[in-house]
C-alpha cells in the first residue's frame, strides 16, 4: 500500500497520537475499542510512531488513556443520538478521528472542524458527504460559527474537543465556551482537561516529550467550568485515574504510585461534558 508522507508540527502532530493508540489497541486480541480504520490509516501514513511504541515500556499510559477517553465520549455520543438522532456533532480539532465511522446511526450529521492543513490531510482519507461535512477553520476565528449555523440549523448540537483544548490559554478556552454558549445557546460540549499536576509534568509525559506541543491550559476542578457563567452547567463527569479498569491495566509500580504518593492526583485528568447557554 502507498505510503502518504505527513509533515505536521506544533500542536497539530499531536493528531497522531490517539490514531496511534486506536490502531494499536484495534490490532488486541480483546480490544477495549474497535477501529479499523485508525489502524488503515496508520499503514499509509509515513511518520515515526515507532516512538511512541517504545513508550510502552513506561505502562503505555497515554495509549491506554486515549482509547478509554475515546470510549466515554462515543458513550456519550451515543446516548445524544439516542435522544435526538439527527443531531449535530462537531469535531474540534477533529484531526484524524474516525468517531464518526464508529458511532454514526445513518442520520445524524457530522462536522469535522480544524486548521486548513489539518482538513488537507482528512481527505486524503475521508470524503464529505450529505451528513459530514469538513470546515477549514480555527476555532479561535469566527468564520466557523456562520458556517455551523448554515449546515446544522437548528438541530442539536453537541460539541466534542477531544485532546484540544489543553494546548490554548485558559482566556483561549473561555472565549471557546462562551462562543457557543452564546451563537448555540442549550448545546453540549465535552471535552478532556488535564490538572496542574500533568501539566506540571509535561515534560516527562510518554508521548508530548516527543512533540514541539506544551500543555497551557490547567482544570484544577471541573466546578471551576460553572463558575465561568451561570449558565453552564455540568451534565457528566469521568475520572480516568479512578476508572478500575485503567489502573488494572497498568503495571504494577505504576498501581501502587496511584494508591499512595499519587492518591491526590487522581482527579487530575477528567473528560467532562456541560450544557452552554443553558435556557432551563
Amino acid at each position: 500500500m502507498q505510503n502518504d508522507r505527513t509533515v505536521l508540527d506544533g500542536v497539530p502532530e499531536t493528531l497522531f497520537i490517539p490514531l496511534w493508540a486506536r490502531a494499536v489497541e484495534n490490532g488486541k486480541a480483546e480490544p477495549l475499542l474497535r477501529d479499523p480504520k485508525a489502524a488503515e490509516i496508520m499503514q499509509r501514513i509515513e511518520y515515526d510512531f515507532d516512538k511512541f511504541a517504545r513508550t510502552i515500556g513506561l505502562g503505555g499510559r497515554s495509549q491506554l488513556g486515549c482509547v478509554m477517553r475515546g470510549q466515554v465520549l462515543d458513550r456519550w455520543v451515543a446516548r445524544l443520538l439516542g435522544a435526538a438522532p439527527e443531531s449535530a456533532v462537531i469535531e474540534i480539532g477533529a484531526g484524524l478521528d474516525t468517531r464518526f465511522e464508529r458511532v454514526d446511526n445513518g442520520r445524524l450529521l457530522w462536522i469535522d472542524l480544524d486548521l486548513p492543513e489539518v482538513i488537507d490531510l482528512r481527505r486524503t482519507f475521508f470524503e464529505e458527504q450529505t451528513r459530514r461535512v469538513f470546515v477549514a477553520e480555527s476555532i479561535l476565528d469566527d468564520g466557523w460559527v456562520e458556517r455551523i449555523r448554515s449546515v446544522a440549523g437548528d438541530r442539536p448540537k453537541l460539541f466534542l474537543a477531544e485532546g484540544v483544548l489543553m494546548y490554548f490559554e485558559e482566556t483561549e478556552v473561555k472565549d471557546i465556551f462562551a462562543r457557543i454558549a452564546d451563537a448555540f445557546p442549550g448545546s453540549h460540549i465535552a471535552f478532556d482537561a488535564v490538572g496542574p499536576f500533568i501539566k506540571r509534568m509535561q515534560s516527562r509525559h510518554d508521548a508530548l516529550r516527543n512533540m514541539n506541543a506544551p500543555l497551557k491550559w490547567a482544570l484544577p476542578d471541573v466546578a471551576t467550568v460553572t463558575g465561568w457563567r451561570n449558565d453552564y452547567v455540568r451534565e457528566d463527569v469521568f475520572y480516568l485515574m479512578e476508572c478500575a479498569q485503567y489502573v488494572r491495566a497498568l503495571p504494577r509500580a505504576w498501581r501502587l504510585l496511584f494508591a499512595t504518593l499519587l492518591r491526590g492526583f487522581r482527579k487530575d485528568y477528567v473528560v467532562a461534558q456541560f450544557r452552554l447557554g443553558a435556557t432551563d
